[in-house]
C-alpha cells in the first residue's frame, strides 16, 4: 500500500514536470496557387461579327440574267492589334493568338488591315433586280486582364488590362435585294444595310 502511494507521488510529480514543455508547432505555410512569377491572361467580351467593308449596289433591267464582274467599293477599314488600358501586356500578337483561340477562328496578324480600295466581285443577277456586290469579314474583339503570381507562388494580382481587335479571312459575294440569305450570313448583313 506504502509502495502504491509512492508510485502514485512520482507519477503526479513526472505530470506536473512535463505539462509546461509542451511544444508549439511551426507555422504553417501558405499553399502554392500559382506558378511563381508566371503571368497569364483572362479574357471577356469575345465577339466576331460580321463587318462590310466594301459594298456597291447594281440594278439589272437588260432583259436577261446577266454574270457581271464589278467594283464594290470601300465603306470600312479592320485592323488588328491591342490597346493597353493599364499596366502591362503580353504583346498584340500573343493577344491576337488568345483571342482566335478563345473565338475559335484563324484571325490576321498583329498590324495587319483589310484593304481601302475598291474590290473585284463576280456575281450572277437575275433581270429586274437589284443586288449588292460586297466583300467583308468576321471582326473580332475581345478584352482582357493580366495576373502575375508572386515570387512565392501564394498569391497572383492583376498587372495590366486592354482589348484586342483583330479580323477573319475576306468574304465576297452577291446578295438579291429580293432574295432572304441565312441570318448567320454575311449576306444578311449587307441586305439589311444596303438593299
Amino acid at each position: 500500500m506504502r509502495t502504491q502511494r509512492w508510485l502514485a507521488a512520482i507519477a503526479l510529480g513526472f505530470a506536473a514536470t512535463v505539462a509546461p514543455l509542451a511544444v508549439s508547432s511551426p507555422a504553417q505555410a501558405a499553399p502554392t496557387v500559382c506558378d511563381p512569377n508566371y503571368m497569364w491572361n483572362t479574357w471577356s467580351g469575345a465577339t466576331q461579327p460580321w463587318a462590310v467593308t466594301h459594298a456597291s449596289r447594281y440594278e439589272n433591267y437588260s432583259g436577261a440574267t446577266v454574270t457581271w464582274t464589278r467594283a464594290a467599293s470601300f465603306r470600312a477599314k479592320l485592323t488588328a492589334g491591342s490597346t493597353i488600358t493599364t499596366g502591362v501586356s503580353a504583346g498584340a500578337s500573343v493577344e491576337i493568338l488568345q483571342l482566335g483561340a478563345t473565338l475559335g477562328s484563324s484571325l490576321a496578324v498583329n498590324g495587319s488591315a483589310t484593304s481601302t480600295v475598291s474590290q473585284s466581285v463576280t456575281g450572277t443577277l437575275a433581270n429586274n433586280h437589284i443586288a449588292i456586290f460586297f466583300q467583308g469579314n468576321r471582326s473580332a474583339r475581345g478584352s482582357w486582364k493580366r495576373y502575375k503570381c508572386n515570387a512565392a507562388g501564394t498569391a497572383s494580382s492583376q498587372v495590366g488590362s486592354g482589348t484586342t481587335r483583330s479580323f477573319g479571312v475576306n468574304t465576297q459575294g452577291v446578295v438579291d435585294c429580293a432574295s432572304s440569305p441565312s441570318p448567320s450570313s454575311l449576306a444578311y448583313v449587307v441586305r439589311a444595310q444596303y438593299c
